[in-house]
């Protein structure tokens, strides 16, 4: 983890540009990304996972108060204020809106009564220009000490945001349905840029009308700025049987994948991103793809693609127990479900592999390119939301 943090810091010393602000140049790495996920999950779950995550570190972007940003920076025991309708986000909570405003129980003295007491005034410290920031009337409901990952797996959080070592303060107000949230909280933070640009925020307006969907909205703060990230999942049971093929798109309710349209004004071509990850029961490989195989460059055991131009899959892991795969636009703006289909079979020790993946040599690779491909590939959201059960 200490790994994903430093991923994130790297990440954000190198932005490019500013999306809104951006001049052509090629290729570009934008403060806003926009990335789809669909995860099957048959080891642990039995479910299949399917999110829209829209993410900066630009307050230009997704508009918070600059005043309550760096208040929440200010503070070194917040790790975290997330607003989520997940049906329990803590024990106890059951159908509210919940905030949660986590922090480190680190160097905190004298047992629970001293932590729970931390939480409670940092909490106070922050919950009215939350609510005034967001539009909540939220009410004082307890502090969580977070003994063990139960809160992690609910809301897909990484243990450096709620897992143990850490406290929540817990504020609740009167539950809402996911497309309601999503609309709410994506007219009141978003940049009207992005807003009126289509692309993978619509397609997550699709997905907040399911019934099981769920939204998270989180601020992550870091020592220089904070990490904003808008999401909203839905969730559908999986059965153990053997895994043969998938049209991803359909967990997404939408049969294409549209970028926003402010990244036609230049080569964005990490800024949006589509993943695929598969948790079998059983050994399988990728078998047939209808997309290219895009090129990689290795380098001390890291898979990174070498033409940002060629649109297709760029797999980290096409067999075994866990197939991990992304597309990458290229120059294209959209996808279509014919395109990222995939079929897969069943692998062993002596399986020859269904599809091979060019391997390109290069000599004197650019260091700052390699740092640039590696992050933007692996997305910053890897710094925050972990796969449930990912595991080798």
């Amino acid at each position: 983890m200490q790994i994903l943090r430093l991923a994130f810091i790297v990440f954000v010393s190198i932005l490019v540009t500013n999306v809104l602000y951006a001049n052509a140049q090629l290729p570009q790495l934008a403060t806003f990304r926009e990335n789809a996920r669909v995860i099957v999950d048959q080891i642990d779950n039995q479910e299949t996972i399917a999110s829209i995550i829209l993410q900066t570190t630009s307050t230009k972007e997704i508009k918070i108060p600059a005043e309550l940003e760096q208040k929440i920076r200010d503070s070194d025991r917040v790790l975290a204020v997330i607003i989520t309708n997940e049906t329990q986000c803590v024990l106890g909570v059951q159908d509210e809106i919940c905030v949660l405003i986590n922090i480190s129980m680190e160097g905190i003295e004298g047992g629970i009564i001293p932590i729970q007491d931390t939480a409670r005034e940092i909490g106070d410290s922050l919950i009215d220009d939350i609510n005034a920031a967001f539009g909540l009337e939220t009410k004082p409901h307890s502090t969580f000490i977070h003994t063990e990952d139960t809160v992690n797996r609910a809301l897909e959080t990484s243990g450096l945001i709620s897992g143990r070592g850490t406290v929540s303060a817990v504020y609740t107000s009167p539950y809402q349905e996911s497309s309601a949230l999503y609309e709410k909280l994506g007219a009141l933070l978003l940049h009207d840029l992005i807003k009126e640009a289509n692309g993978f925020l619509e397609t997550g307006k699709n997905l907040s009308f399911e019934d099981n969907s769920t939204v998270i909205f989180s601020i992550i703060p870091q020592e220089d700025l904070s990490l904003l990230q808008l999401k909203v999942s839905a969730k559908y049971p999986v059965d153990d049987k053997t895994i043969t093929s998938f049209d991803p798109l359909v967990f997404l309710k939408t049969k294409k994948l549209e970028k926003a349209d402010f990244f036609s004004k230049g080569f964005y071509p990490l800024n949006s991103l589509f993943q695929f990850v598969i948790l079998s029961n059983e050994p399988i490989m990728v078998d047939t793809t209808y997309s290219n195989i895009v090129p990689i460059a290795v380098r001390e055991g890291e898979r990174v693609p070498v033409d940002l131009t060629k649109k297709g899959w760029f797999f980290d892991s096409d067999s075994g127990t866990i197939i991990d795969g992304k597309y990458l636009f290229g120059t294209d703006l959209m996808v279509t479900h014919n395109e990222l289909a995939i079929t897969l079979t069943s692998f062993d020790e002596e399986s020859a592999p269904k599809i091979v993946t060019p391997i390109i040599e290069i000599d004197n690779f650019d260091e700052s390119l390699f740092v640039l491909l590696g992050i933007g590939v692996v997305g910053v959201a890897a710094a925050v939301y972990y796969l449930k059960g990912y595991r080798k």
